[in-house]
């Protein structure tokens, strides 16, 4: 091995070693909140979540008399999607805010008091 070559990997790991070790400074962001049925919403998040904390049905709630959800999952395919399933059921044509709170991302930063809007409509036939 010569003594270039052999710098120029230390050089390498020395740079790999240092991006390994910055913090996520990103702060955990909400894409979207959609309703998918009466009583279920999707929330997608911007990056991949710490399951603990998303499967935590008291990090989420709702205005307009939803409160809390009954569960809470991330998707077996995307770790950036929750679904929700709420007990009550959603009022057509009403605009509803999710607050959410303490969910984290795989980094262990926390979301505060984020919130989202989504509406609910039943379309009609014509």
């Amino acid at each position: 091995m010569t003594k270039k070559f052999f710098y120029c990997f230390c050089i390498l790991l020395l740079i790999n070693s240092f991006a390994k070790s910055q913090p996520d400074l990103t702060p955990l962001a909400i894409q979207s909140v959609t309703a998918i049925s009466f009583t279920k919403v999707d929330v997608l998040f911007d990056e991949p979540l710490d399951d603990n904390s998303a499967h935590i049905f008291s990090n989420y709630s709702a205005n307009n008399g939803l409160g809390m959800p009954v569960s809470a999952k991330t998707d077996a395919r995307n770790p950036s999607l929750v679904h929700l399933t709420l007990e009550n059921v959603f009022t057509n044509g009403y605009a509803y805010t999710r607050l959410i709170n303490d969910v984290k991302d795989l980094a262990g930063s926390a979301m505060k008091n984020a919130t989202s809007s989504f509406n609910f409509f039943v379309p009609h036939p014509i």
